[in-house]
């Protein structure tokens, strides 16, 4: 009485609205003879009506909560001194109401996720979840929920700088003496480092056998590598040895030529045969020189260039070598680049390339030349390894030839590979360049298609040096002097050749065998003005310390080298040291005298290059019989031109082919009584056989 519940039951009556409350406090009097106490109830009051909506009755139903809010309010101590208690723990802890909906996160948590307090409460965590595990997780979370069992799981929680780490989550029902659940504890471990060992150790079990795999396949890879090495090593050693002595023996031809031209008159038959010999040396000495730049051997002497200019003075040259039927285009880029590279071994190169093109494109065609700036990332030296990032000057040289399949493409770098028909190309040219490339810093590559066409570019490093000025090749005869030159030689046919060429030319020379005698004429105190000397000779001493000791005691005394097979001792990284000065083999009378006067600094003396003409040929109007007819088939010009003019001399009539189809042209139409034949003829040779 008193505490209004009567009024209430007097107002549900006259109203006929049903009421109802939670955890209303009630004083209650349980004995007589004891005080009230304090009760805590629910309850409801729910009137009771008639057919005709009158209140007859109220129905009354409650029960006493007190022990759920003693419970609660003790729970309430006791969740301070949880969040207390949590909020000094390392890990991610926080609470969620009976339904699910988180309701507090300890500071971690948010210090990790970077929101801030009641971001997350609600369902609102969803934010923090990867969307992958969220699905996942939200089911696992309901099922314990609804079955009122602990929740454990694991899913990637988002870091506030965007990168997730995955955690596993663990909750637990909050639950009264009674064992009602009103309410959810929870925390999240770090788990990443875990995580990654596990990943690293199922990847471990599982690719096992790939790993067996790909190991036994990168042994292999190092063995086909070694091997290739090794070749390249043993083939790079044979080019070198067979250099040496291949512009030896050139080099006794090139002088020995020489001398006897200088004894022929001009428009003398023999002329004609003279400078055929020589330009079958030039052609031996441009072979052995290949083989040397497949091999990275070859001497450079770079210069600070811009290729634009460069390029521009070879394009007649470029013309001529790709015939009228192809037409050329160029494209240089007006703020190019310097690049540091040898010119002539660049024009080489760039003339092998169009010529390939030419090939390719069987005489016609378009030939495309681009010189450009780019720079190389680490997108494009990962593709190449032994590429290094940075500034280069571009040359793309483009075609629309037959293009290549796959198959061509890998093998189109490596020595004497060719496409071409047997006799038309050393496979060498290529090769060439790539060692040309790669000796100068730079690198190559090919894009090509079969039908389309194909691309090479050449990347060679920027210089940031000023361009040097190219001098231009010194024109004229042969130039001598006066001066006194020791030279050392080991080979005794090239010494004596040089002995002459030098003489011709006004020096006095000391001769020398090897490094040793040298040093003992330069330890006598014989004076001379210049040392001469080959590269690689046998002996005690070697060419490098003869060179040194001429410093020591005669520092003003220029030295000279020369040789077919430069040697480590004279250039490094592909290129002469500085200071160095080298002749190659094999050399004419007129690229040597000019040579030793650049060395020597000064002009020399003119000499005289041919005597004069004081007879006409008495050959020339010499009578050859006449004999039978023989037809010479041949691809090359030159041993086509000297096998015919063999022939006529020995008194045959003899008609000349440069292929089979102009043969069998030739055997229709005349009498033929021998047939002459190259075996290596780009068509089908043995057509020539059937038709005789």
């Amino acid at each position: 009485d008193g505490q209004g519940f009567f009024e209430l039951l007097d107002d549900v009556y006259a109203s006929g609205d049903a009421v109802s409350f939670k955890g209303m406090p009630a004083q209650v009097i349980p004995d007589p003879d004891k005080p009230p106490v304090q009760l805590f109830v629910d309850f409801i009051f729910h009137p009771i009506k008639d057919g005709s909506g009158g209140v007859t009755g109220i129905f009354v139903q409650g029960h006493d909560i007190t022990a759920q809010k003693i419970a609660e309010a003790t729970l309430t101590v006791e969740g301070e001194k949880f969040r207390s208690m949590a909020q000094t723990m390392p890990n991610h802890v926080w609470t969620a109401d009976k339904d699910g909906s988180l309701n507090w996160l300890n500071d971690q948590t948010y210090h990790f996720t970077g929101f801030n307090e009641g971001d997350l409460y609600g369902t609102d965590w969803a934010k923090v979840v990867h969307p992958d595990d969220f699905p996942l997780a939200v089911e696992k979370w309901s099922t314990a929920i609804a079955e009122d069992t602990d929740y454990d799981t694991e899913f990637r929680i988002r870091k506030s700088d965007g990168d997730f780490r995955w955690h596993l989550v663990r909750a637990a029902p909050l639950r009264t003496q009674e064992g009602l659940t009103i309410g959810w504890v929870g925390t999240n471990t770090d788990i990443e480092d875990l995580k990654i060992a596990e990943r690293e150790i199922e990847e471990l079990n599982n690719s096992l056998e790939l790993r067996v795999a790909k190991r036994n396949r990168e042994l292999e890879e190092l063995h086909v590598a070694l091997r290739q090495s090794q070749k390249m090593e043993a083939i790079g050693n044979l080019a070198g040895g067979i250099a040496h002595d291949f512009n030896n023996l050139l080099q006794v031809i090139t002088s020995n030529i020489q001398i006897i031209a200088r004894d022929i008159p001009d428009g003398a038959p023999a002329q004609v045969r003279v400078e055929q010999a020589m330009e079958s040396v030039r052609r031996g000495a441009k072979l052995a020189s290949q083989l040397l730049s497949f091999a990275r051997k070859q001497p450079l002497a770079p210069k600070v260039i811009n290729l634009c200019n460069l390029l521009t003075n070879t394009t007649d040259i470029l013309h001529s070598a790709i015939g009228e039927g192809v037409a050329l285009e160029t494209s240089f880029a007006s703020d190019l680049w310097n690049t540091s590279v040898d010119p002539s071994n660049m024009e080489n190169a760039v003339l092998n390339l169009a010529i390939n093109a030419r090939d390719a494109m069987d005489g016609k065609g378009e030939l495309r030349i681009d010189v450009s700036n780019i720079e190389l990332d680490e997108a494009f030296t990962q593709l190449y390894p032994d590429v290094t990032p940075g500034q280069y000057v571009m040359l793309t040289v483009s075609d629309t030839g037959s293009g290549m399949s796959p198959d061509i493409i890998d093998k189109i770098f490596e020595p004497f590979f060719t496409t071409k028909a047997d006799g038309h190309g050393t496979g060498l040219g290529l090769s060439m360049v790539y060692g040309f490339a790669k000796q100068s810093g730079g690198h190559i590559t090919i894009d090509s298609e079969v039908g389309v066409g194909t691309t090479f570019k050449v990347y060679l490093p920027r210089s940031l040096q000023d361009e040097q000025v190219m001098q231009p090749p010194q024109s004229g005869g042969l130039v001598g002097g006066t001066e006194t030159i020791l030279l050392v030689e080991d080979n005794n046919d090239v010494r004596a050749a040089a002995v002459t060429m030098l003489g011709e030319l006004g020096y006095t020379v000391i001769e020398a065998a090897n490094a040793d005698r040298a040093m003992l004429i330069l330890e006598a105190g014989q004076d001379f003005d210049l040392l001469f000397t080959d590269v690689v000779m046998p002996g005690t001493a070697t060419a490098s310390e003869l060179a040194d000791k001429v410093k020591e005691l005669k520092p003003d005394v220029p030295v000279l080298f020369t040789s077919g097979y430069a040697q480590e001792f004279i250039m490094h990284d592909g290129s002469l040291d500085t200071g160095i000065q080298l002749l190659g083999k094999p050399y004419t009378q007129i690229e040597l005298s000019q040579k030793i006067r650049e060395v020597l600094g000064s002009k020399g003396m003119p000499r005289p290059s041919r005597p004069q003409q004081t007879t006409a040929s008495s050959q020339s109007s010499k009578q050859r019989p006449t004999g039978s007819t023989i037809l010479v088939c041949e691809d090359d010009i030159l041993i086509l031109t000297d096998t015919a003019d063999v022939l006529r001399d020995a008194g045959y009539k003899v008609f000349e082919a440069e292929n089979a189809t102009k043969a069998l042209e030739i055997i229709k139409t005349a009498q033929v009584d021998l047939l002459i034949t190259d075996i290596g003829l780009p068509i089908n040779r043995a057509r020539i056989w059937r038709m005789r």
